[in-house]
């Protein structure tokens, strides 16, 4: 959470000003400074969240520090959010507060999780803890046979569903044409 700029006592303030530049800059503020440069340079430029790991969660939680800071501008400019390997990153709450508003924007947001990966395990959901994930799952198992979860809960994402074929170690994604038309015509790729 540091890397995103969490102060403690404060929370994430909009702006942070670091006064010792022997530290990098703190990962969100300078990622954000950056995108806010390409974005306003092209207005039709967009962008895709990705990340792998702890790169997973930090791309989860992007953008629901750019809607604590009202970044209403750059939520609409995101496209996709694509995680692969990501631990839990929030509890229940969280996780309706971030699905909220990815759907408020349109934001289509998948985690990839390989059946042997501990991370997404991590850290544990149990009573004390509470993490939750949340998000539509893409599941592979070790022969790389795939299962959807879906967690948003929208009737067009229940429509999807993934054949997997381990012989040839791929995946088919069978989609509805309501989906297809939902997730591909102007709201992706």
């Amino acid at each position: 959470m540091k890397a995103l700029g969490l102060q403690k006592n404060k929370g994430w303030p909009e702006e942070i000003v670091q006064h010792d530049h022997t530290h990098p800059p703190v990962a969100y503020y300078a990622i954000r400074e950056m995108l806010r440069k390409r974005l306003q340079a092209n207005d039709q430029t967009k962008f895709v969240l990705t990340g792998h790991s702890l790169g997973a969660a930090l791309a989860i939680l992007f953008p629901a520090v750019l809607v604590l800071h009202e970044e209403t501008w750059m939520l609409e400019r995101l496209r996709w959010v694509y995680t692969f390997g990501q631990p839990r990153v929030g509890d229940h709450k969280f996780g309706e507060f971030t699905s909220k508003h990815l759907r408020k924007h349109d934001i289509p947001y998948f985690r990839f999780v390989y059946g042997n990966d501990l991370v997404p395990r991590l850290p544990y959901d149990n009573k004390t803890l509470m993490f939750k994930h949340f998000g539509t799952c893409l599941y592979y198992n070790s022969f790389y046979e795939g299962k959807v979860y879906c967690c948003r809960r929208t009737k067009q994402e229940l429509l999807l569903s993934i054949d997997g074929d381990s012989e040839n170690h791929k995946c088919r994604v069978v989609v509805d044409k309501k989906l297809h038309d939902w997730a591909f015509e102007g709201k992706g790729v």
